[in-house]
């Protein structure tokens, strides 16, 4: 069985962390008032904020997909992508209900590709929908 490989983004901290057994951030100091395992949805990163308030964090698996810089290849990563008339940005989904990963360009109406489509070795990490989205935001036209 492949060991399954996520990260997470911290929203409060703006960082992006890998969790781990005994891990904690930066300003926690009780093992009890983060958490990461399983719940009845699946794997869940979440950290108490007080008075019975648990903060969710998102959860980002592996694509097994490397980039031409050699940049491991998550869930919402943006991807610098070549094009006949220079570059253009897709950002990195995984899809439940078919228990796989697509490339979305939302310029073209959240338009879906296989990753197939592509050549790996041509495509870079550029960002992520949490630190960067201002990468995929669509010009208007004039």
């Amino acid at each position: 069985m492949r060991k399954l490989k996520v990260r997470d983004w911290d929203e409060k901290r703006k960082e992006m962390f890998i969790p781990y057994a005994g891990y904690l951030p930066k300003g926690v100091t009780r093992k009890r008032d983060f958490f990461i395992g399983f719940n009845n949805t699946g794997l869940e990163v979440s950290e108490y904020e007080g008075k019975g308030y648990w903060r969710v964090m998102p959860i980002m698996l592996f694509t097994r997909l490397i980039d031409k810089a050699g940049i491991q290849v998550f869930a919402a990563d943006i991807l610098q992508v070549p094009h006949d008339d220079g570059w253009f940005y897709l950002k990195v989904a995984y899809d439940e209900e078919y228990a796989r990963f697509w490339f979305i360009d939302e310029a073209d109406g959240d338009h879906c590709y296989s990753p197939d489509e592509f050549d790996i070795e041509e495509i870079l990490v550029v960002g992520n929908i949490y630190a960067n989205p201002e990468l995929l935001q669509v010009e208007e036209a004039i």
